[in-house]
């Protein structure tokens, strides 16, 4: 049996893409959230949430198992709180487990409201240089 957190878009293609490619037989999913109506990098909107979490979970080998959003840039941390409310808001009425939201600027925020995991690398490692080529 193979164990994995995939963070994704989880989009159903993507979702039964990626089963395929880590051959899992158990793998855990977490949805990659729009956490306001329009979307502007990747996810799902929060009124699409439900119905594909019922999609995703006909696959078989995959489970959700929360979401995860990262809100719009903001100029301090409190101004993140009401979208990492409504992520949290959005898992309880579903049922899932966890909330993957907050980076290293709004991580306390997040954590106050719910969050099981936060992403803390800029704090850790300090900021990305760009290499060539890359878009970083």
């Amino acid at each position: 049996m193979t164990n994995a957190v995939v963070v994704s878009t989880a989009r159903t293609p993507l979702a039964k893409s990626w089963k395929g490619a880590f051959n899992m037989t158990h793998g855990a999913t977490l949805g990659g959230l729009a956490v306001k109506a329009a979307v502007e990098r990747a996810g799902i909107a929060p009124a699409e949430v439900k119905r594909l979490a019922e999609s995703v979970a006909g696959l078989p080998g995959l489970r959700v198992r929360g979401l995860m959003a990262i809100p719009p840039a903001a100029e301090s941390a409190e101004h993140t709180r009401p979208h990492f409310r409504r992520l949290r808001e959005l898992r309880d009425e579903l049922g899932f487990e966890h909330c993957s939201m907050g980076m290293s600027a709004d991580y306390e925020v997040a954590i106050e409201e719910g969050a099981t995991m936060v992403r803390v690398g800029t704090a850790i490692f300090g900021p990305r240089t760009a290499s060539p080529g890359s878009h970083a």
